[in-house]
């Protein structure tokens, strides 16, 4: 699939990063967005049927159930920036047991205190509205992992980003 949908976020984290804490806020995360988790499959008609994947059930990053954040080491900043180029123009592969809509790649800059996250979702599950709201869930949920070291509940959304979707479906004249 080609890079045309992919919405990519690069973010310098500068200092001591606690990886575990990201590593679990980033799965919370996903757990707390079914759109996170969603493939989709070719029915019997050969119409396309989106699934949800249960949440802890998958990674929601591509191979069915490994570590949601890939780690790498970049020699410098402008690697690191070379390798956020180049994970930014992979595709996805949306069917299937590998798809997925989200990738995390966590490059450490050798010899630094500074990381690079990458965070690539597809435009399926995704828009840059979103970006806001995304990232702010992200860095709370970092802060209590970090602080706490431990898991943490989070409520339950009232509202899904497909019960959006079904709203503005409903919304838009019939063709």
């Amino acid at each position: 699939a080609e890079a045309a949908y992919n919405i990519p976020l690069a973010l310098w984290l500068r200092g001591p990063l606690a990886v575990g804490a990201l590593r679990a806020a980033l799965d919370a995360l996903v757990a707390r967005h079914a759109v996170l988790r969603t493939t989709f499959e070719v029915d019997a008609d050969g119409g396309f049927v989106q699934r949800v994947r249960a949440a802890g059930g998958g990674n929601g990053g591509g191979d069915g159930g490994g570590a949601l954040l890939r780690e790498a080491e970049a020699p410098s900043a402008a690697a690191a920036e070379a390798m956020a180029a180049a994970e930014a123009s992979l595709g996805f592969e949306l069917l299937g047991a590998g798809a997925a809509v989200l990738r995390c790649l966590l490059v450490r800059v050798a010899g630094e205190a500074r990381h690079l996250l990458l965070l690539t979702v597809h435009h399926v599950a995704f828009d840059g509205a979103s970006t806001a709201l995304l990232l702010r869930e992200l860095g709370a949920l970092y802060e209590l992992l970090s602080a706490s070291g431990g898991a943490v509940t989070l409520p339950s959304l009232r509202v899904q980003y497909v019960d959006f979707a079904a709203w503005q479906r409903g919304a838009l004249p019939a063709h």
